[in-house]
């Protein structure tokens, strides 16, 4: 990693702390690993400002918050994607789904064009699923349940705290999302987490461990993106793709997943619980040689 790319990399890493600090100001993990990076950027005001804030606490004064709050980016989802010759668009349809119970039909078969546009590219992969989009998308998950008063100051902090210190892996080997940790959290009223997310996103909740395993659908994701990102693909109704999401909320990756598909989406909301046990099925398929490899 050049100079340039790795003072990118912790000035990205200090705006999520400060987000963080946006909700619980004195928040000393937070303030101390600000500390750390203004340090390596060599921001010696930034470093002298969290100082004194952290000599503050300790003095017992009482702190605001160090940056001005931001305006929540949440929106409902309205994709369009221009299909070749500018003809043909997609939308992400939140509003009239297909029924997950139909069968996916018989004459289905993978478009040569369409996979070659699913395998994601190691630029796409930086640029749009890199570690530093995982982090800040989870924790901007965070602020939202924090804001509402669905997570207590010691379960946001507490979360954040395990979310900071896990490593995003190129090579994944089982799916760890904020949602894995606030369902580990004690005392996390998860009814009213999913409901928030399910009502905020106007994504419906199914409950993906009763869906059956399509090795030829779930293999269209490369497996840093499904175990890093809490996205799947889980069945095909014509030509449409239904996904099961742990994060709604992550505008950013569902635009991009419509892009890449280039065909209607229709997202759902699931558990990590369940989103776990769904893959799991795998272990259970025959892998034959007519399975599709990306």
């Amino acid at each position: 990693m050049s100079e340039e790319q790795d003072k990118k990399f912790l000035r990205e890493s200090a705006e999520i702390y400060e987000q963080v600090l946006e909700k619980i100001p004195d928040d000393k993990f937070s303030i101390e690993a600000l500390v750390d990076i203004y340090v390596k950027i060599g921001d010696q005001d930034k470093v002298d400002d969290f100082k004194e804030r952290l000599r503050k606490i300790d003095a017992g004064e009482k702190l605001s918050s160090p940056v001005p709050k931001k305006k929540s980016s949440v929106r409902q989802v309205q994709v369009k994607v221009t299909g070749k010759g500018g003809g043909q668009k997609r939308k992400v349809n939140l509003n009239s789904r297909p029924s997950v119970s139909e069968p996916v039909p018989s004459n289905w078969r993978r478009k040569t064009e369409g996979l070659d546009q699913i395998k994601l590219t190691k630029a796409l992969e930086d640029l749009v699923f890199s570690m530093q989009n995982t982090l800040k998308s989870q924790v901007d998950l965070m602020i939202n349940l924090y804001d509402i008063g669905v997570l207590t100051r010691k379960q946001f902090s507490s979360v954040v705290y395990e979310l900071s210190n896990h490593k995003f892996s190129r090579d994944p080997q089982k799916p760890e999302m904020v949602m894995h940790m606030l369902e580990r959290c004690p005392g996390v009223a998860l009814d009213k987490v999913y409901y928030f997310l399910s009502r905020k996103s106007n994504i419906p909740y199914i409950d993906l461990s009763v869906m059956s395993y399509n090795s030829k659908l779930c293999t269209l994701f490369p497996k840093n993106l499904i175990y890093n990102q809490g996205l799947v693909i889980f069945k095909k109704i014509g030509s449409d793709y239904c996904i099961a999401v742990l994060n709604p909320l992550n505008i950013e990756l569902m635009q991009e997943t419509v892009a890449l598909l280039n065909e209607k989406v229709h997202f759902y909301l699931t558990s990590a619980k369940e989103f776990d046990l769904f893959l799991e099925q795998r272990k259970f398929k025959s892998h034959s040689s007519g399975i599709y490899k990306l």
